[in-house]
Order: structure tokens, then sequence, then C-alpha cells
């Protein structure tokens, strides 16, 4: 026990209200991660990119330092005060963005790259307004509607196998894997299409790899030859014929 006027001791735990405080930080980021991901995204593509060239002006790296800090305040902020944390979000965020890219003038584009940065900074900022549309409000449930029909809960049909959270997890980052190696192509004629199969790369991989971890532990029985080699038809056929394409134009170049 510390007398009343001894120090803290330096290796005593935080506060608990600390400890509250930090978590509740997190779990806002958290909750809001469909806007910060996207967002964050597309401020370093095409904010905080071309603010780094040579030649630009420091009052265009201050307003993108000012985009970045509104875009972080405003999950942190929604929950307390919405109107302020969204007006953080969408007027501060984009507004420091447009400012940044008007401060940046005829250096906004400097080299082959930056048409490629620009389609998918426009992507992530297609995401990021989606992601600030109406949301259900914290600890209300669908059951608490009027219009609701009460019954018995539906109990699930099965538990998730204990693996499939880290065969989910190693899915998502195979699926990163093409969106990295898509940056190794320099051919701005190449680079577009290279990240566009990567992205649909990706989706097909968390698609597919979705339905693997669910099914994990599930006894399914195993459909007969006939029906697989139907089944797989008209994939085949198309495969057939993007070869079929490929060798002639190879044929003919």
């Amino acid at each position: 026990m510390s007398e009343p006027g001894e120090a803290p001791h330096p290796l005593r735990p935080p506060s608990p209200a600390f400890v509250s405080n930090g978590q509740s930080a997190l779990g806002s980021l958290r909750d809001r991660a469909n806007t910060l991901l996207p967002g964050l995204y597309a401020w370093v593509t095409t904010v905080l990119l071309p603010s780094l060239n040579h030649g630009a002006p420091n009052s265009a790296r201050f307003t993108a330092l000012l985009a970045l800090l509104a875009l972080l305040a405003a999950p942190l902020l929604v929950s307390a005060r919405p109107a302020l944390g969204r007006a953080l979000g969408i007027f501060g965020f984009i507004g420091c963005s447009l400012l940044t890219w008007l401060l940046l003038g005829p250096g906004l584009v400097q080299n082959p790259g930056d048409p490629l940065l620009s389609a998918l900074g426009a992507v992530a900022f297609t995401l990021y307004a989606l992601g600030w549309g109406s949301q259900r409000r914290r600890g209300v449930v669908p059951e608490d509607a009027p219009n609701v029909i009460l019954g018995a809960p539906l109990l699930p049909r099965s538990r998730p196998h204990p693996i499939a959270p880290f065969v989910f997890g190693l899915v998502i980052a195979s699926a990163l894997v093409p969106i990295f190696l898509a940056f190794r192509v320099a051919e701005p004629e190449r680079s577009l299409f290279a990240h566009a199969a990567a992205v649909l790369a990706a989706i097909l991989t968390i698609t597919v790899g979705a339905r693997v971890a669910t099914s994990l532990g599930q006894r399914r029985p195993f459909p007969a030859s006939a029906e697989r080699l139907n089944a797989a038809a008209v994939p085949l056929a198309l495969s057939a014929l993007l070869f079929g394409l490929g060798f002639l134009w190879l044929v003919v170049r």
C-alpha cells in the first residue's frame, strides 16, 4: 500500500479508465473498417504519393496530413458525436483531398504510373463513399422491429470447424498475393490489365475459400463422375475456347 503523498510506481499497470478508452478507440476503428481501409488506400494512392513528389509545395503536404487526421478522427467521434464524425469523415477528408490536388496543380500527374493509381484510387473512393451509408445503430437488433414475426430462435445447422478461421485467414493472405504481384508489371499498357486480373483472381479466391472454410467438417456425398463432368462442361469449353484463340493469335502474330 502506498502512502498518500507517494509518487506512482513506474511499473504500476495503467488505470482501468485508460485501458477502457484505448479499447473503445480500437473498437471504433474496427467497426468503421469498411470506411477506414478504403479511405487509407485512396489517401495513399491519390493524395500522399503526389504530395511526396519532388517540387510539391509544403502547403499540399500539410493539407494531405489534415486529410489523414480527418480520416482517422472520424471513426473515433462518430459514436459519441455522429454529426461531427460524419462531417470529418465526409467533408473534412474529401475537402482536404480536393484542396491538396488544387495546390499540387500541374504537378499532380508527373509519371506514367499516375493514371493507374488514379483508377485504383477512384475505386477506393467509391468503396469509401458506400461505407458511409446508413448503418444500423449499435446495440439495435432486427428482432426489436415492430413488424417482426416472433418465434423460437433459429439454431445453426452445424458448428464451424475450429480451424475454419485459420483457413479463411490463409485464404485472405493468398488473395493478396496477386494484388502485390500486379505491381511488378512495369509497362503502362499492361499494368491496368494486370491489376484488373489480380482483383478478379482475389475475388474468386475469397469466394471459393469461403466455401471451403464453411464446409470443413461436414460430410457430403461425393457426386458421380458424370455429374462432375456435366458441371465442368461450360468452364472446360470456355477454357478450350480461350486456349484456341490464344494459339491462333500466336500463329497469326
